[in-house]
Parts: C-alpha cells; structure tokens; sequence
C-alpha cells in the first residue's frame, strides 16, 4: 500500500510539472525513485489504472477537506457558503492535484466512453449541492430557483477558478472567493436570510 501511494504520488507531480505527453513510466520511475518501472506495472495493470487511482486520491482527498470544513454548518445558508469557500481553498492550496487531475482528464474514458470531467461523471458532486439547495428551499432560507441548474452554475464557478488561480497574472484568489460566494447567496437566498455573504 505504502509503494502504491509513493507511485500515485509521484505520478501526481509528473502530470502536473510536465504534462500528460512526458509524464512516463519512466519519468514516474525516476521521481518515485524506484529501480525499475516494473514496479509500477506491478502495481497498476496499466496506465489507464494508475489514472484512475489519481483520481480517486484527490477525490478522497477533497471529500475529506471538504467535510472538515463543512463541520458546524448548520443552516443551508451557512452550508452552502462553507460549500464554496471550501472548494475554492482546496483548489489554491492543493495546485499540484488539480493541475495532475486537469492533464489527465481528457486521456481518461470511462466504460460509456465520456471523459471524467463530463457532466455524468460530475453527477455525484452535483447531488450534493444540490441537496443543499433543495434542503434551504424547503426551509425556506433560500428562494425559488431550479436547483440542479444553481447547482451547475456553482461548480462551473468554482472549476474556472482552478484554470485562472495560477495563471500569468494569476487570479486574485481573495476577491473572487469573497464575489462568487456574495454573487450566489445574494441570488438564492430570500431577503430575511441573506445574512453577511463574506
């Protein structure tokens, strides 16, 4: 397990520091400083395998800073805001995963032959925001508003921000945090339940 890790790792750095064409078996082999890339296809089945594992370690990952900083949040306003600041504060600090996931995505059909980024494989973390709306409108905290299109719009919001964080010049990461999450809550949420949006 622990080999695997230091494989999924290395990879990670290779597809986010070189690119999905250089990041090679033996370019992993080398930053993983293992003796043979062997021990990779010992490992994984094949590329496509070490792939998914990636993607399944960042997605682990983010869940579980996500659920972290979600803790306390008790109103579906105060949710829906920790929502959003939680997922724009993983994109900054964890650049690396996001450029690895960003390289591989195109490369990585599923079984019904769409990429991980389509919005099928999106489904999942759609439902759940989309639960937090659905639960502040029947609370009444939130107004009235197709909830699965708020929730697409959200995520669009918060995946842009992963191309621009670290772009020349790089996004200034405050100020967009501070307005999309002032921009959404202003728009569903009802006049008595707006509360402070920063």
């Amino acid at each position: 397990m622990a080999r695997r890790t230091q494989i999924v790792r290395a990879a990670i750095e290779a597809f986010a520091e070189v690119g999905y064409d250089r990041a090679s078996f033996a370019e992993i082999t080398r930053r993983a400083g293992l003796s043979s890339q062997r021990m990779i296809s010992y490992h994984f089945d094949d590329k496509g395998d070490l792939l998914w594992q990636i993607v399944e370690v960042v997605y682990e990952d983010a869940a579980r800073f996500m659920g972290e900083h979600m803790q306390g949040a008790e109103t579906a306003v105060d949710r829906l805001r920790a929502y959003m600041d939680a997922n724009l504060e993983y994109l900054r600090d964890h650049p690396r995963e996001i450029a690895a996931l960003t390289e591989i995505g195109p490369h990585l059909p599923t079984r019904s032959g769409q990429a991980p980024t389509s919005l099928r494989e999106q489904e999942p973390v759609l439902e759940a925001l989309t639960s937090i709306l659905r639960e502040g409108q029947e609370s009444g905290e939130l107004g009235e508003f197709d909830a699965g299109a708020v929730a697409v719009m959200i995520r669009a919001s918060i995946e842009r921000a992963a191309q621009w964080l670290h772009a020349d010049p790089p996004l200034d990461f405050e100020t967009y945090r501070r307005e999309l999450i002032r921009t959404f809550l202003l728009a569903v949420t009802t006049p008595r339940n707006s509360g402070n949006s920063s």
